[in-house]
């Protein structure tokens, strides 16, 4: 089985490649990206209420990039992780997800690796000629 990421050579930040076998997966398989960077596996959590995320942008790169800084910026103020995914309505401009998650209890070390957020810099949702999707991100640490 292929690995949904893969780390790059970056010359300061941290850069990933990301893979989906649809665009619905390609979504997905960022959001399970960044929890993998950013939460210690251990973090000592409890089950917490789903969210419901929608996010509106001009295309789908803008939505990914989005998407993955309103992720992180849950992590870090309501210490949540999303711990599954579904996403309910993906179009060029709008994404709806809702995410099942826990809730970092205040003494645990959850933090990893601290990612600032995700770039725009050079991202373009590639279709395969074998069929899938990957994407390239920088990620600013």
């Amino acid at each position: 089985m292929k690995q949904y990421y893969e780390p790059l050579r970056h010359t300061a930040d941290l850069a990933v490649r990301i893979y989906g076998k649809t665009l619905e997966d390609l979504f997905i398989n960022a959001a399970k990206t960044i929890f993998d960077i950013t939460a210690q596996p251990n973090a000592a959590a409890f089950a917490s209420p789903p969210i419901l995320f929608n996010i509106d942008s001009n295309d789908h790169e803008e939505l990914l990039v989005n998407w993955l800084n309103e992720i992180l910026f849950y992590f870090y103020t309501e210490k949540i992780i999303c711990t599954s995914f579904k996403v309910t309505n993906l179009t060029k401009k709008h994404l709806e997800i809702k995410t099942e998650t826990k809730k970092i209890t205040a003494q645990s070390n959850f933090i990893k690796t601290e990612i600032k957020s995700v770039t725009f810099h050079n991202v373009e949702i590639e279709k395969e000629h074998l069929g899938g999707y990957k994407v390239d991100l920088i990620l600013d640490i």
